[in-house]
């Protein structure tokens, strides 16, 4: 009998490390000249999300959650106008997308033919991916979630056990503030746990600063041109960034980046809706150094 219930209490040992051990479903979201490829379903829980760009200019892909009575063409259509230079109404512009939507992340920019690692926990429902960014024609401007770049998927219950990953370092976003971990940050590939514990939604955009720059020389680049500057006259390097796209308050990614020694700057460019500035204004840049 003693035996027996050994060698019951090792088969349930043995099934609950297998089950905590199971892996993150890998889902793989390409973006092509044409539009992005997305799976019709995809399991509920967490998973491991491949965003690929096989294009030859860089891309944005920004998963959202359909709330609950709201149609994927009210999404599109907010996604399309804050794409086409809404101006002055940005900030009403953003809020329609987030009262018509949860944000689950994504990447902000992604260089041509570059490939984004990144994992979250799925919620049943409808998902969209897509991209608030516009074709670049400035005679014919139009948003790019017109032209392919908005696409819905599902999101199922199944048997997806997969726990979250193991984070090498955790970042936390706030209302307005920008936590990185007190100890040293090691160079060289690592995940990194980003939470949103505000109450508006966020994102992280991190870019190298540029030997012989200072923080001064960045903040006083942010407070004139800003990102619309060339890269010549930039202190930071804008064509190599890293972090991950806007989570809604109450989300968790799991993001991988792969950081070179140096100094970074880490910026949240979403707009409050009561000051109508972005979240950078109000404090949410940081300056880091990885070693």
């Amino acid at each position: 009998m003693h035996a027996l219930q050994f060698s019951l209490a090792a088969l349930t040992l043995t099934l609950l490390s297998a089950a905590a051990a199971q892996s993150a479903p890998n889902v793989t979201i390409t973006t092509t000249k044409d539009g992005y490829q997305v799976p019709a379903q995809v399991p509920a829980g967490y998973v491991h999300f491949t965003l690929k760009n096989d294009t030859d200019r860089p891309a944005e892909i920004q998963l959202f959650k359909l709330n609950p009575g709201v149609s994927a063409d009210t999404l599109k259509s907010a996604v399309a106008a804050l794409a086409t230079d809404p101006g002055d109404n940005s900030a009403d512009v953003e809020a329609r997308i987030i009262n018509s939507s949860e944000l689950y992340g994504g990447v902000p920019e992604l260089a041509a033919k570059a490939n984004y690692d990144f994992t979250v926990n799925l919620e049943p429902g409808t998902y969209v991916v897509s991209t608030t960014s516009s074709n670049g024609d400035e005679k014919n401007p139009q948003a790019l979630a017109n032209l392919g770049y908005f696409q819905t998927f599902e999101v199922t219950k199944g048997d997806n056990a997969a726990a979250a990953p193991k984070a090498d370092y955790r970042l936390q976003l706030a209302d307005f503030a920008l936590a990185f971990p007190a100890t040293n940050i090691a160079a060289g590939q690592h995940t990194w746990e980003v939470v949103n514990d505000g109450r508006q939604p966020h994102f992280v955009m991190i870019m190298p600063v540029k030997p012989g720059k200072t923080e001064a020389d960045v903040m006083k680049f942010m407070m004139s041109d800003g990102p619309s500057g060339t890269q010549d006259e930039s202190p930071i390097s804008m064509d190599e960034t890293h972090g991950g796209g806007v989570i809604s308050p109450g989300k968790t990614t799991y993001i991988d980046m792969n950081l070179a020694p140096g100094n970074y700057f880490a910026v949240c460019f979403v707009t409050d809706p009561k000051t109508k500035m972005p979240h950078a204004m109000l404090g949410m840049t940081r300056f880091f150094s990885v070693k």
